[in-house]
């Protein structure tokens, strides 16, 4: 029973985390209709996803918001998103996707180093950037439409992204 609850409460949390990164990602402003401002957007997903981890990680988890901020920072996402249209080749823009996800999750996993938690985990789901977006464009034919909130690949890569990011702050937290 409690294996099952956890399960659930993973999963669910990890859902969150892909629906926060969205919102980090341009849904700020297509679905929520505020202003611009990727600042504002970044801030609002961290603390977002760092909230639910309280109860498992106590004051730890200000230091998952302030460390994902720094991350979100960092990282200098650009055309690479948009693997193969843009930046360059598709295998280049996956490279580069999967340099950007490292860089977001480092200071998460540097958090869960010094803490005592496992650090491992964020660094799988950083290295899986690349190919999470790579695998949107290449089965973008594949993937709904979901009017203002994702609408294409990169949508869906920010959405995968963000539950790779959550499920592995949710393992490191329980263990």
């Amino acid at each position: 029973m409690a294996l099952v609850l956890l399960m659930k409460s993973a999963v669910l949390y990890a859902i969150w985390g892909a629906f926060c990164w969205r919102i980090r990602g341009g849904a700020w402003e297509t679905l929520l209709r505020l202003p611009r401002g990727t600042t504002k957007a970044r801030l609002a997903c961290s603390i977002a996803f760092a909230i639910p981890l309280v109860p498992l990680l106590s004051w730890h988890a200000a230091g998952v918001a302030i460390c994902l901020m720094l991350g979100l920072v960092f990282a200098r996402w650009g055309d690479a998103m948009d693997i193969g249209r843009i930046e360059g080749s598709r295998l280049l823009d996956t490279m580069k996707m999967t340099g950007w996800g490292l860089v977001t999750v480092a200071p998460l996993a540097a958090l869960a180093w010094w803490g005592g938690y496992l650090w491992w985990p964020l660094i799988v789901a950083g290295g899986l950037f690349g190919l999470v977006y790579a695998a949107c464009w290449w089965w973008r034919d594949r993937l709904p439409h979901v009017e203002a909130f994702a609408s294409g690949p990169t949508e869906w890569g920010e959405w995968g992204a963000g539950f790779l990011v959550a499920a592995a702050l949710f393992w490191v937290s329980v263990n």
